[in-house]
């Protein structure tokens, strides 16, 4: 069985990453995905350093509803390469038209995250405590998915080693439940990060995350 991979490489790999300056360009169009919709949103690139990138919404999209540091996820298509961008909300210029910038966390190519089996995802869900009520379910925005794992940003704290109920709304068709148990847990500003395995799985929620992964959900 395939055992948790998401959390990001250190050293050469790490070292050897392209910069955001140096793969995102000026007044180029980006698709943008934030958890609150299913539809992604076509935002214009003002300015870009290798830490940030401020955006400017070029079409409306009514259920957005942004907030600073909720993870997002873009997709961006250069000359020789499609890319895809995690990050967090920084802040949030203008409404109207929609103007944010946003902290990058991750730049990667899409063949190479296929490589390493995972996706950086923006999908809405909850987790439990196997056995325990409904009243207890925590909301959580699942961040990277794999073949067996994810990996989720969540306001409660729980423990390595519990055992947990995972529920996502992968998009208007498909949601993906599961078993799992957590391998992993860090401390992120007033969030916790916790990397969850797959222990018990249906055969469709199995190739529902392998289409995930291989980005091959149909619109």
């Amino acid at each position: 069985m395939e055992k948790y991979n998401l959390d990001e490489k250190g050293g050469l790999s790490k070292l050897f990453k392209k910069k955001p300056s140096k793969v995102l360009l000026k007044d180029d169009t980006i698709e943008f995905k934030h958890f609150s919709s299913f539809n992604s949103v076509k935002m214009r690139i003002l300015d870009v350093t290798d830490s940030t990138v401020k955006l400017e919404a070029i079409e409306k999209n009514p259920e957005l509803n942004l907030s600073p540091d909720e993870n997002v996820v873009m997709t961006y298509f250069s000359d020789k390469d499609y890319y895809v961008i995690s990050g967090q909300v920084a802040s949030i210029e203008k409404d109207d038209p929609l103007e944010l910038t946003v902290n990058i966390h991750n730049v990667d190519k899409t063949k190479d995250l296929r490589k390493q089996n995972k996706r950086y995802v923006s999908f809405p869900g909850t987790i439990s405590l196997v056995g325990a009520s409904d009243e207890s379910k925590s909301s959580v925005i699942i961040k990277v998915i794999g073949l067996r794992a994810i990996k989720v940003d969540c306001k409660d704290e729980l423990q390595i080693g519990n055992k947990v109920n995972v529920f996502a709304n992968v998009d208007k068709k498909n949601k993906l439940s599961f078993k799992g148990e957590i391998v992993r847990k860090n401390k992120i500003g007033n969030l916790f990060e916790y990397g969850i395995e797959v222990r018990e799985i249906t055969e469709s929620n199995s190739k529902l995350m392998h289409r995930c992964v291989s980005d091959l959900l149909e619109e």
